[in-house]
């Protein structure tokens, strides 16, 4: 498929091009709601629609999302690393700014770590970030930096001050976006860091308040459970 997407024609209906435009803002809020089934279709229809009529500014980023389902469902790890091969590709053709954190993401979270070292993944999801930054794509960015934090921290290549410090900078700014799911998890990985360099006091006077997340981050509950139950 890797040629096909260099052969792709580009997406012309503009009914077409409006619906990849709402199933990608359904993505998000199928997500966040942890509504599977949804989420799950609407990945499938927009690279159904993106195989049947062209490439379109929002096909990378489901492209790279179809690795949740293949590597959570199918258990296919391989695959779910070649369509993040697929959605880099798709990215680079449509050179839409807008789409490109969300697809650095999506594609060196749910794809690429199966297939490559931990360690390649760092930079691309630290440039998602500064893009995501720059194009107001909020979410994408913060996810971005978390990935990269955690993904430095797990690659063991890191110092872990710095790591340490670019937490305490990045919480305060996700809470202040009203960002709940990436300042919950945000702050249970922030208290393992402390913990892994030794500053338990600033460590217990970190908060992980899930009252405020359970209801619509199921994901981001269980995964501030995880990372406590690595800092123990």
């Amino acid at each position: 498929m890797k040629e096909d997407v260099e052969l792709m024609p580009f997406m012309s209906d503009p009914n077409r091009i409006q619906a990849m435009k709402i199933l990608s803002k359904m993505m998000d809020a199928c997500y966040f709601s942890d509504d599977e089934e949804r989420l799950t279709l609407c990945i499938f229809r927009s690279v159904d629609y993106t195989k049947r009529y062209g490439i379109a500014a929002e096909s990378s980023r489901p492209m790279a999302a179809l690795g949740i389902v293949l590597q959570q469902v199918l258990n296919d790890l391989k695959g779910a690393g070649d369509y993040a091969d697929y959605a880099m590709k798709l990215m680079e053709r449509a050179d839409h700014r807008p789409t490109q954190s969300g697809t650095l993401f999506v594609a060196n979270w749910a794809g690429f770590p199966w297939v490559k070292p931990v360690k390649e993944l760092i930079e691309p999801l630290r440039q998602g970030y500064q893009i995501g930054i720059t194009t107001e794509e909020a979410d994408d960015a913060s996810w971005g930096i978390f990935f990269s934090l955690w993904f430095s921290l797990q690659a063991g290549n890191s110092p872990l001050a710095p790591i340490e410090m670019e937490w305490s900078k990045q919480i305060p700014r996700m809470e202040a976006a009203g960002q709940v799911v990436h300042a919950l998890t945000g702050k249970a990985a922030w208290k393992c860091v402390l913990t892994l360099c030794g500053k338990f006091d600033q460590a217990d006077r970190v908060i992980v308040d899930r009252e405020t997340g359970i209801g619509t981050t199921p994901t981001a509950f269980h995964m501030s459970k995880g990372f406590e139950n690595y800092q123990q």
